[in-house]
């Protein structure tokens, strides 16, 4: 009979992660619909840079677990977000020299927009948390999430600690320091460079590791004071780096099992984060010479901090009873090359594991050792792992269907695969039942054979309970999560998808006096039967003015087979005896139907609550109307429900507008003109321009031509259209001539690089801008510089209450300078007491008007601030006038 040895891996694992509970993630019910504005859910299937990453396996990832056995000590690099990531240092580190390095991302990055994705906020942090853990698995580090804030842009380190909360802050990083027991701490972020949340996280990092192991802040159940060793800061290029305290990185050596440098690979894991842009994948110089200055020490390195080091773990010293008990397996070469006896490897390997087991659980080693006890948990899991790939076991579990409803039933399998030469007796378990809530019991096979070049498999199938919260979206659920997974350096045993509920499977194979235990992970989705996506606001005048709404409604099916049901449009049923619901009938999951809602607004009005609650309700033969059905056959059945809330924040909208658009990353722009009930069209790109060929043309028989785009009294374009449509850039000759012969043609904030690329080929403005990468914070304070411009004025009076609220930033990419023949119409007045000006620029160009906005218009929109939709209407609101 084999033993029971899950309870130790999960706790093992726990223990070296630095985790005290269990290992599933705990969702919150929610049923928004995360489609809004464009804002789609984000995913590896949807992402094949992402989907792409995978665990180094065979010769690699033997290689790999061979040099950990050389290295006991664990780094871990603080950074403010994504960006900050030194990865060639760690490339270095883990792939060279064995050490566990730690990714601890203080924020998610929700807050620096991307400028080729358009999610914005927590949907941003979702995306650029899988971005990090991909970037993770590519260099071999695992991650931590400090699960703070990205606010966005601030000046000051101070301004961040006062939006975190400076006990708060500390608290986090310290218990993260006890959690991971990081013996060399290091991060690129400085005190006196760099946005606020960067010269806050520098902060933070040298005040946790100074306090990491004092009583304060006090230390949590199970959790052991620590104190790093070693505090390095990144340096700036230095030419040269002979110094007691600087340590140069050689990212510069060639990696000769993956063909190329460390630095090289360490580009390679950057560049699936292509939400932060291209700016940041080039091999740049900081890149190739990486160095760190010493900045604090602790015990036994403050006593050798005048001593020149050539790496960040030099000399670092351990009790002589755990070098002996790290001591690595007894083998004549400790590379992948000893796979060529692989009988003689087995056995020093197995040898080595039996005389760990023989030192209890993990308990008896935290009082064996302390602290120290996860150095040991760690050392086991590495003969643990280097049996399994010298043997060629291995474990994948998978779902039936990655996207269940409550109620439905789901199909766990778990495929334990032997590649070697024998047979092995193995037992597979599967968690009993399926909880969002944690897997706390186990089932467990017969002990059967897993035959040689055989996978043996076990199935086992869960009926989901019915009040099963849903894990989407994702986004709702950013910060639940600090860890990810389960023994990270594990090779497939992770999902490439964070998010979500979790299966977790394990198998222990018999190789003879010891068992190897394998784990692996499963994510999928728990879904509503039914999901509504509309627009998420409206607004009217008054509430005693009316005004129409058409607006799309997508319905979609979640449930396995046909579903019949109707769409309610609810405060129309209440109003309304006549009213008949719209009758919808799904074939399959996955089905999606668009159905176009045509309102006169307000349906209801106060102290009526106004908004317009839509429902999908399954097709009841004992409910056939609102006003016969009972409520709780109502509430029964109710599928999905979604709102538009409606506003009146006194927002006034031009009759005579008439927008023609130019999208952007997103449909924020056609959902703002829809709230405010603007007549609008989108502009497609290869209607700008056009060309015609023939003998009827000229006699050079081509004729080249703008399209006539002057029934549109505005034209806008949209935030980042330029890399969304490149074509666009060479029709801009169009859209000038349109503004020229008397259009108002609106610009929205555009990718700096898209105009530094074009400029000198391309006129892209009527008179030349300056172009920088500034972005304002969103507490500066806005005056006007000419409160009487039309743009000011009309149809609404914008006033400096209009900007309050904003959340983020206040404008992004903002000019330097501009030509005189730009009149700026704000006055920006930062906390630090400096101005800008550039962030609303309007010009006469011929008979027309050229504005040029870098106030972050789109970000406010779909934040829903009233004042970015007064001034959004202005904008559409001037008169065109024509030659």
């Amino acid at each position: 009979m084999l033993r029971t040895s899950l309870t130790l891996l999960c706790l093992g694992a726990a223990l070296s992660a630095g985790l005290a509970g269990p290992l599933v993630v705990r969702s919150r019910a929610s049923n928004n619909g995360a489609a809004i504005a464009g804002l789609h859910s984000n995913s590896p299937r949807q992402d094949s840079n992402l989907a792409n990453v995978s665990d180094e396996t065979g010769v690699l990832a033997l290689d790999q677990v061979f040099r950990e056995f050389r290295n006991p000590f664990t780094i871990v690099e603080v950074a403010a977000r994504q960006t900050d990531i030194d990865e060639g240092t760690v490339a270095y580190y883990r792939k060279k020299l064995g050490a566990r390095v730690i990714l601890l991302m203080v924020t998610r990055g929700e807050g620096s927009p991307s400028p080729t994705r358009p999610e914005l906020g927590t949907a941003l942090g979702e995306l650029r948390t899988r971005e990090t853990l991909a970037t993770a698995r590519l260099i071999g580090a695992d991650v931590f999430f400090l699960n703070l804030r990205d606010f966005g842009v601030s000046q000051t380190g101070d301004e961040a600690l006062r939006v975190w909360g400076h006990d708060e802050a500390v608290k986090r990083m310290v218990r993260a320091f006890r959690l991971l027991h990081p013996d060399v701490v290091i991060t690129s972020d400085r005190e006196d460079r760099g946005d606020g949340i960067q010269r806050a996280v520098a902060k933070l990092t040298r005040e946790a590791f100074d306090r990491s192991a004092s009583a304060s802040p006090p230390l949590e159940q199970g959790l052991d004071a620590w104190q790093p060793k070693r505090l390095f800061q990144r340096l700036e290029l230095p030419e040269a780096a002979v110094a007691p305290d600087i340590v140069q990185v050689r990212v510069t050596e060639y990696d000769t099992l993956r063909g190329l440098t460390f630095a090289e690979s360490g580009l390679r894991a950057r560049r699936v984060a292509e939400s932060w842009g291209a700016t940041n994948d080039q091999m740049t110089p900081d890149r190739q010479r990486i160095h760190y200055r010493l900045i604090a020490a602790a015990g036994d390195s403050a006593a050798k901090k005048d001593q020149v080091l050539t790496l960040l773990t030099e000399d670092l010293s351990l009790p002589e009873r755990l070098i002996r008990a790290l001591e690595a397996p007894r083998l004549r070469d400790l590379t992948a090359g000893a796979i060529s006896n692989r009988d003689e490897v087995i056995e020093a390997l197995k040898e080595r594991l039996i005389e760990k087991r023989v030192e209890g659980d993990v308990e008896q080693l935290r009082g064996r050792y302390g602290a120290d006890a996860a150095r040991v948990v760690r050392f086991t899991q590495s003969l643990e792992r280097a049996l399994a790939l010298v043997i060629g076991l291995s474990v994948n579990v998978s779902v039936s269907d990655d996207r269940v409803t409550p109620g439905q039933s789901v199909t766990a399998r778990v495929d334990l695969i032997n590649e070697s030469e024998r047979a092995y007796p193995i037992v597979i378990r599967l968690p009993s039942a399926l909880s969002v809530e944690g897997q706390r019991t186990w089932t467990s096979s017969e002990t059967i054979e897993s035959a040689p070049h055989s996978t043996t498999s076990r199935a086992q199938t869960y009926q989901l309970a019915v009040e099963t919260a849903p894990t989407v979206p994702h986004a709702e659920h950013l910060r639940e999560q600090e860890y990810y997974g389960i023994g990270t350096t594990l090779p497939g045993s992770q999902p490439s998808e964070p998010f979500g509920a979790t299966l977790a499977a394990a198998a222990e194979v018999d190789i003879g006096q010891a068992i190897v235990p394998l784990s692996a992970l499963e994510r999928f989705d728990i879904v509503p039967p039914v999901e509504i996506t509309t627009i998420p606001r409206a607004f009217v005048t008054d509430w005693d003015s009316s005004r129409p709404l058409q607006a799309q409604a997508v319905v979609r099916n979640n449930t396995p087979g046909p579903l019949s049901g109707a769409l309610w449009i609810v405060p129309l049923a209440v109003t309304d005896d006549d009213y008949e619901p719209l009758h919808l009938s799904f074939i399959r999951e996955g089905e999606q139907k668009t159905v176009t809602l045509s309102l006169k607004l307000p349906v209801l009005k106060p102290p009526l609550s106004p908004d317009v609650l839509i429902e999908f309700r399954r097709e009841n033969t004992a409910s056939t109307a609102a006003g016969t059905a009972s409520q709780s056959q109502r509430q029964s059945a109710t599928l999905a429900s979604t709102k538009i809330e409606i506003e009146s924040a006194g927002i006034k909208s031009s009759p005579e507008a008439r927008v023609g658009f130019i999208a952007g990353l997103d449909q924020s722009l056609e959902t703002a003109l829809t709230g405010l009930g603007i007549e609008h069209s989108e502009i497609p790109t290869d209607a700008i321009a056009t060309t015609e060929h023939g003998n009827g043309a000229q006699t050079s028989q081509s004729v080249e031509s703008c399209s006539n785009l002057s029934r549109y009294s505005t034209i806008i374009v949209d935030e980042q259209a330029w890399s969304s449509h490149p074509q666009v850039l060479d029709q801009i000759r169009c859209l000038l001539r349109y503004a020229r012969q008397g259009g108002n043609l609106v610009l929205l904030s555009q990718e700096p690089d898209d105009w530094r690329l074009l400029a000198s080929r391309v006129q892209l403005m009527p008179f030349p801008v300056a172009l920088s990468t500034n972005r304002l914070t969103n507490n500066a304070s806005v005056a006007f510089l000419d409160a009487e411009q039309e743009l000011l004025t009309r149809p609404n009076r914008i006033s400096s209450k209009d900007f309050d609220g904003w959340v983020t930033e206040l404008a992004w990419d903002v000019p330097a300078s501009w030509s005189d023949e730009y009149k700026p119409l704000l006055e920006v007045r930062l906390p630090d007491g400096t101005t800008n000006r550039g962030t609303l620029l309007v010009a006469r160009y011929g008979a027309g008007t050229f504005v040029y906005v870098t106030l972050s218009l789109r970000r406010q929109l779909i934040a829903g601030s009233p004042g970015a939709f007064r001034l959004l209407a202005n904008l559409t609101g001037q008169p065109a006038i024509r030659k």
